[in-house]
């Protein structure tokens, strides 16, 4: 075989991959070049007998030691596919999930209509993919995005400037805060979406490599109960009357915030995901 060809770079780097232990090698390899050579993995394989540059060479294989050390593929290619829409993401935002996306496609389906006008904050928002998704689809109201990273900010406002291109960009409501503290004096909220950490601090160990590279302030809640009390506070005194909010949550811990949130005033549902586990809690005031 040619070893300056794409299909000797994916077999070797597939065999490399696959000693180090990452699942899907092959799968990795051609992920990777794919981007590398701004093609589709469809389209690689019309291609296999390509010869790749030097500089294509030297890219394949910085991406191929950094997806051996465990750097997520997400990270490396610096974009996440999320209901419909492609995400920025870097190691100041968590890679956006599958279950986030049945979050997003709850409040679409069941909460707000296309021609609804409405108020609502994406908290802890991240890489702004739940906000800016329910955005992409319910254009008349108005999301506020808010998360204590300032970096996870900035990535949040590039994401709604590139998938939101046709909507108006304010600066202002992008809001770096600890929960409520900056939302003192703000209108109340029709709705709040919220993916807040929720790792317990004796999983963090379990967690796989690639998982453990994002970052923690996102990940891993060091008091839950704590956390979720303070959040579930602000979320009743901000929240309309009738208002909702949804909150993505450790399957474990779900009931206990069900009976937080009734001892506030909230009522409360549990929603399962695809999955069978407790992973929202729907919360009316």
């Amino acid at each position: 075989m040619d070893e300056n060809t794409l299909l000797y770079f994916i077999k070797k780097s597939t065999e490399f991959l696959d000693k180090k232990g990452i699942p899907s090698a092959r799968l990795e390899a051609e992920i990777l070049i794919a981007h590398i050579l701004k093609l589709s993995r469809i389209q690689l394989y019309a291609k296999f007998d390509m010869p790749l540059t030097t500089i294509q060479k030297d890219l394949y294989r910085n991406y191929i030691i950094q997806r051996s050390e465990r750097i997520p593929t997400a990270y490396l290619l610096g974009k996440k596919d999320f209901y419909k829409s492609l995400f920025i993401v870097n190691e100041s935002v968590l890679i956006p999930r599958p279950e986030t996306e049945e979050l997003v496609d709850h409040v679409i389906k069941n909460w707000i209509k296309a021609e609804d006008s409405f108020l609502a904050l994406d908290l802890c928002c991240g890489s702004g993919c739940i906000g800016i998704s329910i955005q992409k689809a319910r254009v008349n109201g108005t999301i506020f995005y808010l998360d204590i990273s300032p970096t996870a900010i900035e990535v949040a406002k590039e994401n709604f400037k590139n998938v939101l291109p046709h909507l108006p960009f304010n600066d202002k409501n992008f809001i770096e805060s600890d929960f409520w503290n900056a939302w003192e004096g703000m209108q109340e909220l029709d709705y709040i979406f919220a993916n807040p950490p929720y790792v317990l601090p004796e999983e963090e160990s379990l967690l796989s490599e690639e998982v453990r590279k994002e970052p923690r302030l996102a990940l891993v809640a060091d008091d839950f109960m704590q956390m979720h009390q303070s959040l579930l506070m602000g979320a009743f005194k901000n929240l309309k009357s009738g208002g909702r909010m949804i909150l993505e949550t450790h399957p474990d811990k779900a009931k206990d915030l069900l009976q937080m949130g009734e001892g506030l005033g909230f009522q409360a549902t549990i929603q399962k995901d695809l999955s069978n586990k407790d992973r929202f809690v729907i919360f009316q005031k």
